[in-house]
């Protein structure tokens, strides 16, 4: 009987990962989720709550699994008294791309699909973790970086990985523009901004 449960629960929380990839989270329809996973409604409410409840499970470990990963890739420039930005943030797209490997489509449903949900700022709070680790970086090697530029690049830097995300299928041609991307944003970075 366990097992039956769940069977059910998959079907619910697949049903539902199309659902919100469609309509967005906003959008979405718990009757559509029901019927996607071939359960009555009052059943799905059995299973979960609420939309958000539903939601929450879907994009839980992709976002878990960014905030831990940021952390360790902290962890370990600060261990390795890493002081090169770049690296710091090759660090940083290694761990979203691993995210990204494992809970692709849960990752750009948060990213793209959350408005209305508790995780609708997702990728603000991932340029803010960005900016943070970076701002603490760049202290290191000059004393006057400007707030406002560092936030911009590292929104600009988010939002450029997030696009090709979006757009490229292929992963040889997602490694080949990341890491052209991480090119144009960070390197020599220190010197750059110091000429400003």
């Amino acid at each position: 009987m366990q097992y039956q449960k769940e069977e059910v629960r998959a079907r619910i929380l697949e049903s539902a990962l199309d659902e919100f990839e469609k309509y967005g989270f906003a959008q979405a329809n718990m009757r559509r989720i029901a019927k996607g996973a071939r359960v009555s409604t009052g059943n799905l409410y059995r299973y979960f709550k609420s939309k958000d409840e539903v939601f929450d499970e879907i994009v839980q470990s992709g976002y878990m699994n960014v905030s831990a990963l940021m952390l360790e890739s902290y962890r370990l420039s600060e261990n390795s008294r890493c002081n090169n930005v770049e690296l710091i943030a090759r660090r940083i797209i290694g761990s979203i791309m691993s995210v990204y490997s494992g809970y692709g489509r849960q990752l750009l449903i948060i990213a793209d699909k959350s408005k209305g949900s508790k995780h609708e700022n997702f990728l603000e709070i991932l340029s803010d973790m960005v900016f943070k680790r970076i701002k603490e970086q760049m202290s290191y090697e000059m004393k006057d970086a400007d707030d406002i530029l560092l936030r911009l690049i590292s929104s600009g830097f988010v939002e450029g990985l997030f696009m090709i995300l979006r757009s490229i299928k292929q992963p040889e041609r997602v490694e080949e523009l990341v890491s052209r991307m991480l090119v144009y944003y960070f390197d020599d970075i220190e010197n750059r901004l110091s000429k400003i």
